[in-house]
C-alpha cells in the first residue's frame, strides 16, 4: 500500500497527499531529492497521539506532478503550500520539514505567522534554494 493516498489539484498542478486522523493538523514537509515517504514510521505516531495529519509530495517530486513549466523553487513550493492548506480547509497548523521543505516552512511561518502553530525543522537548507 502507498503512504500517500490521494491526489488533488491544487493552483493548477497535481499534489499527491495524504490526509488523515483528527484534531490538530500537522504537515510535514519532505526534504529533496526526497518525497514523502520519508516520514513512513513517524505519521502514524502523531496520527495515533491525536493529530490531523498532511503529508504530501513537493511538486516535482515523488508521486505530485512534474510540470515543466512551473516554479519548483522554495518560493513556489511555499505559494503551494497555501493554496494545498486553503484547499483542505486547514486554518492554523504545525509544520515538520527537513532540508528545501524547512527552508518551504521558514518561509510560510515568515509570510503567514497566524497560520503557523508550532514549528519544527531539521537539518534544513537555507532560506531559499
Amino acid at each position: 500500500m502507498s503512504f500517500l493516498t490521494d491526489h488533488l489539484v491544487v493552483d493548477g498542478v497535481r499534489l499527491a497527499y495524504r490526509d488523515s486522523g483528527s484534531g490538530e493538523p500537522v504537515v510535514f514537509l519532505h526534504g529533496t531529492p526526497s518525497h514523502s515517504y520519508e516520514w513512513r514510521d513517524v505519521v502514524p505516531h502523531v496520527e495515533a497521539a491525536g493529530h490531523r495529519v498532511v503529508a504530501y509530495d513537493l511538486l516535482g517530486h515523488g508521486l505530485s506532478e512534474r510540470p515543466a513549466h512551473r516554479d519548483t523553487s522554495v518560493a513556489g513550493q511555499t505559494d503551494l503550500l497555501g493554496h494545498l492548506l486553503d484547499a483542505l480547509g486547514v486554518e492554523e497548523v504545525s509544520l515538520v520539514a527537513h532540508d528545501i521543505g524547512g527552508a518551504v516552512a521558514l518561509r510560510f511561518a515568515l509570510a503567514h505567522p497566524g497560520r503557523v502553530r508550532r514549528l519544527m525543522i531539521m537539518d534544513s537548507v537555507s532560506y531559499d534554494s
